[in-house]
């Protein structure tokens, strides 16, 4: 096997380790399914980068670029969805309260 091939199955052993840790946390603690998908969605982010950087070698620069451009991505799309879920979560409790 190549490096660049172990390198990416080091990485996807890691990050699937790391988001059955997360999962089960979630299900410890209550009203934290926004953080656990925050952070599932940058890892995956980070991981594509690195498999794309990997792969064709790109420059430093290039690089960073892609990486804040999917982040920047991942954060407009999510910000929407968490505000309405967000909101949402906060009448149902504004309901069960009052």
């Amino acid at each position: 096997m190549s490096n660049h091939v172990k390198l990416i199955s080091h990485i996807f052993h890691h990050l699937l380790m790391l988001l059955v840790a997360l999962r089960l946390w979630m299900w410890q603690i209550p009203n934290c399914f926004l953080i656990f998908f925050v952070v599932q969605e940058t890892l995956i982010i980070i991981v594509i980068v690195i498999i794309i950087k990997a792969m064709y070698g790109l420059s430093k620069s290039f690089f960073v670029r892609l990486f804040s451009l999917m982040l920047l991505h991942q954060y407009i799309c999510k910000s929407l969805v968490f505000k309405f879920v967000y909101y949402q979560h906060l009448s149902l409790l504004m309901d069960f309260y009052i």
